[in-house]
């Protein structure tokens, strides 16, 4: 209940000030979720839900978006996409291997 209520809450405030309704329940899945600063569901509980949520996300990707306009933004997402990926993975190579590189300095 307090995640619904949490949710409603939410999404009525995004829907007033025209910001799209997905980040709405993001929002609401990271205040309420297992994570430091979410205090009701603790990762076993909210496992089900958070496979309910990403299913509804996607169904409400689907509905914003047309085929048309998935089309014509393929070459934005794929770019940026890559660019996100490349990254993610050197931003994290680098930072666990800075550790290992200290360690082995000191031997």
């Amino acid at each position: 209940m307090l995640l619904l209520a949490i949710a409603v809450t939410i999404i009525v405030a995004f829907q007033r000030m025209h910001v799209p309704t997905s980040l709405g329940y993001l929002l609401a899945g990271v205040i309420v979720g297992p994570l430091p600063w979410g205090r009701s569901l603790t990762a076993s509980r909210s496992m089900p839900l958070a496979e309910f949520g990403i299913v509804f996300l996607l169904f409400t990707i689907g509905l914003n978006f047309s085929l048309p306009q998935i089309h014509a933004l393929r070459n934005v997402v794929l770019g940026l996409g890559t660019a996100q990926i490349v990254l993610t993975t050197t931003l994290v190579g680098v930072v666990a291997w800075l550790p290992a590189c200290r360690r082995q300095r000191r031997l």
